[in-house]
């Protein structure tokens, strides 16, 4: 991240050049060629507000002059961090160099410098510019930046002090990064501003800038609330299938996020994917492929849909093994119910987690559900104490325990048993007592006629 004092050093080398840039007037959005001392080649500088700059850097960057409203930005810290070394192809620029001409002119003013204080610039300046919806999914990398953004705005109450401005970065953070995307230099389509949102959001998620907390900072109850209102509030394609997988991966660098919560599960299984060739390696959208497939068919087999529970799958990074025309791979799914964590639910009642899955492994077992779909098989279930799974508990394990209200009806059943047992001894007791009494009172009596009957013989 380039000083204070390489900037000021920036200012003073371009208003050498040209005035365009005004201190009070601008105007916001005015590109300039220029040559800087510390790069290798010319760049790019654009006139944007002291204020875009210090929310673009987080505070480390500001105009040389503490009155200016507008300075030049160059194109290699504002893109790219770098306040020194080699002018990338996408920065460069020469004295016959023609910027892009093609920026929407009807664009207000404030989205080539916005505050991003609230999440009107996605939707009123991005995609207006670029119109990157419907087809194929264009626009759904802009939209997770969005879903964080209005996640941070509609619920912010509900998170505690870090995670609230660990949140507000990262929103910021997510969107100052496809700014640049409007400079009248940039030549972008909807795949390059996919492929830099995508890059971007690890970065933007781990530490969202200077002075604020990092995701190993905040509560999980912060990761894992919003981890669900993105899951359940985001519709169904593979860029966000990875950008939920690249909070995932941020949250576990943190060995805070690696324990299982009492409100969450873990289970671990193997999939095998028949392939037509024995030296196949799964590509980037067959994991999401598969992840896709597993979850729609456990949740539609268990109905958790309807009964208010959520799950998220996702194919570990490797391959465990190929096997003759077999892919055999690592899944992991993640359950929780709705109520506890997804902001935007508010109609789903708390399920018990556990027996959800033994459920799940008893069908299985009992062939109820098949463990065959779309040319997946699934074996080898664990439930495991944490993502890392290091004393992992086995399907069989877990179809032998016995959930609290089979323990209390086992528990009956066995003093009902036991109960039983004594009743019958009790009854039996007074049944031999009664026999015995009725017998010698019997005996009795037939002694007295067998008397009587030898008193008449005599």
């Amino acid at each position: 991240m380039p000083s204070i004092r390489t900037v000021l050093l920036l200012i003073l080398v371009i208003l050498k050049v040209s005035c365009n840039c005004d201190p009070n007037n601008g105007p916001v959005g005015e590109p300039e060629c220029v040559q800087l001392n510390g790069y290798i080649g010319t760049q790019w500088a654009t006139c944007l507000t002291d204020d875009y700059i210090q929310s673009n850097s987080f505070g480390t960057i500001k105009c040389m002059d503490r009155q200016a409203n507008y300075c030049y930005y160059q194109c290699m810290v504002e893109v790219h961090g770098k306040n020194d070394g080699l002018v990338t192809p996408n920065c460069h620029c020469d004295g016959f160099t023609k910027y892009n001409n093609t920026v929407r002119t009807d664009l207000p003013s404030w989205c080539f410098s916005p505050s991003l204080d609230d999440c009107r610039w996605i939707g009123e300046c991005l995609q207006k510019q670029y119109r990157c919806t419907g087809y194929l999914g264009k626009s759904y990398a802009m939209e997770f930046t969005q879903n964080v953004c209005q996640a941070y705005a509609d619920h912010y109450p509900r998170f505690s002090l870090d995670g609230g401005k660990w949140m507000n970065g990262v929103r910021k953070c997510l969107q100052s990064k496809l700014v640049p995307f409007l400079r009248p230099w940039m030549k972008a389509t909807c795949n390059t501003i996919n492929l830099r949102a995508l890059q971007s959001q690890y970065k933007c998620l781990y530490v969202p800038g200077m002075g604020l907390p990092s995701i190993c900072n905040i509560t999980s109850e912060d990761l894992w609330s919003l981890f669900w209102t993105l899951q359940e509030n985001m519709r169904e394609s593979e860029i966000h299938y990875y950008s939920l997988f690249n909070l995932l991966t941020a949250a576990l660098s943190c060995e805070e996020h690696m324990h299982r919560l009492d409100t969450l599960e873990i289970m671990k299984f193997q999939v095998n994917k028949r392939t037509f060739s024995n030296k196949y390696q799964l590509t980037e959208y067959e994991k999401y492929d598969i992840s896709r497939k597993v979850t729609k068919f456990i949740s539609r087999e268990m109905k958790w849909q309807e009964t208010g529970i959520s799950l998220y799958t996702f194919v570990e990074g490797y391959q465990a093994q190929t096997n003759s025309y077999n892919v055999v791979c690592n899944v992991t799914i993640i359950i929780t119910s709705k109520s506890i964590y997804d902001f935007n639910d508010q109609k789903s009642v708390p399920q018990n987690l556990s027996d959800e899955l033994r459920k799940l492994l008893k069908h299985i077992q009992k062939r109820d559900i098949p463990n065959t779909t779309n040319r997946l098989t699934f074996s080898y279930f664990y439930l495991c104490e944490s993502f890392n799974c290091s004393q992992p508990l086995k399907s069989e394990e877990i179809c032998n325990q016995r959930t609290p209200a089979e323990s209390i009806a086992t528990a009956i059943t066995y003093l009902a048993y036991l109960g039983g047992i004594a009743i019958l001894i009790i009854i039996a007791g007074v049944s031999i007592k009664k026999f015995k009494k009725n017998r010698l009172s019997k005996n009795r009596n037939q002694t007295n006629i067998i008397a009587v009957v030898a008193r008449v013989d005599i």
